[in-house]
């Protein structure tokens, strides 16, 4: 190929991309997409401590998610629980912003085995989270009568799946 020709296809290369992203839907998915993840990377290249990493990543699920499993390694009880989760509706009526992990998610994040009251490993829940004025709160069930009313009050609020 001659060099005049290289630099024709060169030109018209760089003609082309720019037409490109000239488009709106284009145009949109740059902004969003791959200048979103470069915004990230500025904000997250000088803290490299995972913990911090994550904190930034996922906020609120990640931050209340681990304030509630932090509640069971003080008492070295992650591996035993089942704990029953109200849904994020449940949280927005009581004035807190807690966009709530699905149960796999939650285990990801913390190590602790949660449910969902639509489950039906619900029944078999030994702890649940709720509020208490503005606090997060965690109780154990101690009879059958607390599970079902837990079950029945956090099913008033729906689930995202």
């Amino acid at each position: 190929m001659k060099p005049d020709k290289s630099i024709l296809l060169f030109a018209i290369s760089i003609l082309l991309i720019t037409l490109f992203f000239l488009l709106p839907q284009n145009n949109d998915w740059e902004r969003h997409t791959v200048l979103g993840y470069w915004m990230d990377f500025q904000k997250q290249k000088n803290k490299t401590e995972p913990e911090r990493r994550k904190v930034l990543r996922y906020g609120n699920a990640y931050t209340y998610s681990r304030v509630i499993a932090s509640y069971f390694k003080q008492k070295n009880n992650l591996d035993k629980p089942l704990v029953l989760l109200p849904s994020e509706e449940y949280f927005k009526k009581q004035g807190i912003i807690y966009p709530v992990p699905e149960p796999a998610v939650f285990y990801y994040y913390t190590g602790l085995k949660t449910t969902w009251a639509n489950s039906p490993l619900a029944e078999a829940a030994t702890w649940y989270v709720h509020v208490v004025g503005n606090n997060i709160r965690v109780d154990s069930i101690r009879d059958a009568k607390t599970l079902r009313e837990a079950i029945s009050l956090f099913k008033q609020y729906p689930y995202p799946l």
